[in-house]
């Protein structure tokens, strides 16, 4: 195969649920993590930059626990290993590279992801036992728009925009963080909607990419 055709991957509430292990972490109850995220999945719409918001402010994780001195400190000592990627995400991977392989063009992933220095290694393994026989090569970055690829798919809808902005194909994952509008009778903050846009995409690949790069 003389042809290449790069796939990037965002982790962080694309292929991996890390917000709802962080409420836990904070104090959350199991049957007020729902309630919580659609919380904050309505509340996004409200707000320009929300991951700016988010992770800079940390209001939902001290309302949580307001005497957690350090919100981010979960992401310090957060052992990707020890969780579980969304349940379509590697059925989707599987199946993915079958739609180039009748055009003679090899699948290559890149994984690209903001990182925390103490937990980089950590989610390096588990991306390559989540990725095994992908052999995947992994950017910790945040400047995702610099990096050479074909189509990035990732929850931020800042990093959709600086794509946009630099004529990068790049699909905006639906998360609590990334609703940038109401679309009535759909609800993004629940896991079923990302298992299905991972099966969408493991069943649909070319369909969906032509729709992107339309747009």
């Amino acid at each position: 195969m003389s042809r290449k055709f790069k796939l990037a991957l965002d982790v962080d509430l694309t292929t991996v649920d890390t917000l709802t292990p962080w409420l836990l972490w904070a104090g959350a109850k199991e049957s007020e993590v729902q309630g919580i995220l659609d919380e904050i999945a309505e509340d996004t719409r409200s707000k320009k930059s929300q991951y700016m918001y988010f992770y800079r402010d940390c209001d939902y994780i001290t309302k949580i626990n307001p005497e957690l001195e350090d919100p981010l400190e979960y992401w310090r000592t957060l052992d990707y290993e020890t969780l579980t990627p969304y349940a379509e995400f590697q059925p989707a991977m599987a199946k993915i590279p079958q739609h180039f392989e009748n055009k003679g063009v090899e699948l290559q992933v890149i994984v690209v992801s903001s990182c925390f220095p103490e937990h980089l290694e950590s989610k390096k393994r588990a991306i390559e036992k989540w990725l095994d026989g992908f052999n995947p090569k992994f950017i910790a970055t945040n400047d995702k728009e610099f990096v050479d690829f074909d189509l990035l798919i990732d929850d931020n809808a800042l990093i959709y925009s600086k794509c946009f902005q630099a004529g990068k194909n790049c699909l905006l994952f639906p998360s609590e963080l990334s609703i940038v509008r109401k679309v009535e009778g759909t609800v993004t903050s629940k896991e079923s909607t990302k298992n299905g846009i991972w099966k969408m995409l493991g069943d649909h690949f070319e369909t969906c990419f032509d729709a992107v790069r339309r747009n």
